[in-house]
């Protein structure tokens, strides 16, 4: 089995903030390849590409950086584990009903990309539970550890859940052609972080030189919505980052505008682990 996360911890923790990448993970074992119609290239579809390496600054910088092994086609630590597909498993008593859920986007996708399927037959319940025992309960166990650890050091977390979206996805959704997000935050409209905390990180990323949408079209997935709570000192925002900024989707290949965009995101790094405006708004609610 292979290993189904790193945990990056600083030698001096020195901040409460945690990175989370979930979907970068791309160690497709021959046993999910073998149980797959798609080739690798097609299965691929769904993965962040290079996300955690975009993260890499963050251990420097003080902070964790949690970061997923196993590819998100093999199982997605963004869902419920209780977001279980019909038309997926045999013998489900109890199928979810969520949309995304029922589009092939569950704990155990059935589909990748724009609705390609994954198998050519149904899963049986016991590969399910392999899935979840070994992926995805350990990853949400050691999420769940870090930012306890945090809160009891520092009084309150900060998670970044860091993700990266097509550039064709932004283009179909956004609704005002002339503004076109190079990053698009979420904080499940103000219900996953403090609302001043929102505005600053948002602040952050448009200081940098990003173009920067709120909640439109992505506004924070199972992550977000689970672990920030901020009536307990948890914040929580994902991140989402247009692909054509640094890479080729057709072939999945860098382009020039990779080294730009990492050292860009180094220096928000650096602002989300270290300054104080970041943490001083959040001082009072911890004491």
């Amino acid at each position: 089995m292979q290993q189904p996360f790193i945990c990056h911890k600083p030698r001096n923790g020195n901040s409460p903030t945690i990175f989370n990448s979930p979907h970068s993970g791309r160690n497709y074992s021959k046993r999910f390849l073998s149980q797959s119609v798609l080739n690798l290239d097609r299965i691929r579809l769904s993965e962040d590409f290079y996300v955690d390496k975009f993260l890499e600054s963050a251990v420097e910088f003080g902070s964790v950086l949690l970061e997923a092994c196993f590819p998100r086609s093999f199982i997605d630590v963004n869902r419920s584990s209780t977001d279980l597909d019909k038309k997926l498993i045999y013998n489900l008593e109890k199928a979810s009903t969520n949309p995304r859920t029922l589009a092939g986007l569950g704990v155990v996708p059935r589909v990748v990309g724009s609705g390609l399927d994954i198998y050519q037959t149904k899963m049986s319940l016991n590969e399910v539970e392999y899935r979840l025992n070994n992926y995805y309960f350990p990853y949400h166990k050691k999420l769940r550890q870090v930012i306890d650890q945090s809160v009891a050091k520092f009084g309150y977390a900060i998670l970044f859940d860091f993700h990266s979206m097509p550039h064709s996805c932004i283009n179909f959704s956004n609704k005002r052609k002339s503004f076109i997000p190079q990053v698009v935050l979420g904080d499940c409209f103000g219900a996953s972080c403090e609302g001043e905390l929102s505005k600053k990180v948002f602040n952050l990323f448009c200081a940098a030189g990003f173009r920067v949408e709120m909640n439109n079209p992505f506004s924070g997935g199972f992550i977000t919505r689970n672990y920030g709570v901020p009536r307990e000192n948890v914040h929580a925002i994902q991140v989402e980052i247009d692909r054509s900024l640094y890479m080729n989707e057709s072939d999945y290949t860098l382009h020039s505008g990779y080294s730009n965009l990492k050292e860009k995101l180094r220096n928000v790094i650096y602002e989300l682990s270290n300054s104080k405006k970041i943490k001083g708004g959040l001082l009072h609610a911890a004491e």
